[in-house]
């Protein structure tokens, strides 16, 4: 029997190859976390996360933030595709620190002008502080008053 996978939109079924069954050891192993899908009488386990906590000091943060937005700057100087620079690795990376990087990016806005901050800005804050605006230093400044008004930089 080939269990289905059922949302709101669709329905369908998986194919029997791609049904793979975890040995049951690995859920008694602390470090792993199941993520389990049940249908039917299966249970499709395919995802595990390993459990870890990474905490990072504000100093350790603004020290990758900088390399990271080095090496951001000198892969992108000469692309004009917003996609391929929003893309690039080192910019996903600054985006994986998460909110603990907000204050840095927030000084570059400031110190720098760069536009180029709002992408990552939303989406690690889960939304466009700018939207709305009309031009890129609206959106600097909306988002900027943001920073000011949450307590990320001084206002």
């Amino acid at each position: 029997m080939n269990p289905k996978i059922s949302s709101p939109q669709r329905s369908w079924k998986l194919p029997a190859a791609h049904m793979s069954i975890v040995p049951d050891e690995w859920y008694r192993d602390d470090r792993y976390v199941p993520q389990a899908v049940e249908h039917d009488q299966f249970a499709i386990r395919s995802r595990f996360k390993r459990r870890r906590t990474l905490v990072r000091s504000d100093q350790e943060v603004a020290r990758t933030f900088s390399g990271l937005a080095s090496r951001w700057r000198s892969e992108t100087l000469f692309l004009s595709n917003l996609d391929a620079i929003i893309l690039n690795s080192a910019y996903q990376q600054i985006i994986g620190l998460g909110p603990q990087v907000i204050p840095c990016i927030l000084d570059e806005l400031l110190e720098s002008g760069s536009n180029h901050w709002f992408w990552a800005l939303a989406m690690i804050v889960g939304e466009d502080k700018a939207a709305g605006t009309t031009t890129m230093e609206d959106a600097r400044l909306a988002w900027l008053a943001w920073g000011a008004e949450e307590g990320f930089i001084d206002g």
